[in-house]
């Protein structure tokens, strides 16, 4: 899959369409207009059951952390269902932490997503990705906790699914040719034991998991 480099032609909601275009491009031979049923199309050949894994790492480097099988179902309601590995999120406790064993060995939890297709893309972006089946929406969370427990602890994973894409240089969601790829960055994690006593764990912000895989 190609990584790509960040377009700002890409208007993603109706809302801010009239500030990406603006009087200068207000020209039809600029933009594409994305029809219904070109979206039918993009939605229909998104969808599928996905299995691959996800990558934990850091944004400022290629250096892998640790990473997990996992598996996500792409819907044609824009909705994402993914099984996501928790117990990555191990990795930011020390190994002799008395809730190290509990986040180990959690059972994947189910996050939801969503994507959005843009109505209207500049012309050259529609000619060299989204025309040619290279699909780049966003990728939005329906929530941005998610809390579970495992063997006495309770645990809370805050996240998001934007990460920066126009800072960082690269979409956070991408289709090509039966596989895709997205980022999820936990970026807070609590844990709470037995007595009820709730403690913080520092992630560094800079943290960021890949999720890649095939049909």
């Amino acid at each position: 899959m190609r990584k790509l480099l960040i377009i700002m032609a890409v208007c993603f909601t109706a809302f801010s369409m009239t500030a990406c275009l603006g009087d200068k491009y207000d020209n039809s031979t600029n933009y594409h207009t994305i029809t219904n049923s070109e979206k039918s199309v993009i939605v229909n050949t998104m969808a599928g059951n996905y299995s691959g894994k996800v990558t934990l790492g850091y944004a400022s480097s290629s250096a892998i952390v640790d990473s997990a099988k996992a598996e996500w179902t792409v819907k044609t309601d824009t909705t994402i269902v993914m099984s996501y590995p928790v117990e990555l999120l191990a990795n930011f406790l020390d190994s002799a932490d008395v809730a190290y064993d509990a986040l180990a060995s959690a059972p994947a939890q189910t996050l939801t997503f969503r994507y959005a297709i843009p109505s209207i893309v500049y012309s050259y972006v529609w000619s060299n990705y989204w025309g040619v089946a290279d699909y780049i929406p966003v990728l939005y969370s329906d929530d941005t906790a998610k809390t579970f427990e495992n063997l006495g602890y309770s645990f809370t994973m805050t996240y998001d699914t934007y990460y920066d894409a126009i800072n960082n240089g690269y979409y956070n969601f991408e289709y090509y040719n039966n596989k895709c790829q997205g980022y999820v960055r936990p970026y807070a994690l609590t844990i709470t034991d037995a007595a009820g006593k709730t403690r913080s764990v520092n992630i560094t912000s800079s943290v960021l998991s890949v999720f890649s895989g095939s049909k």
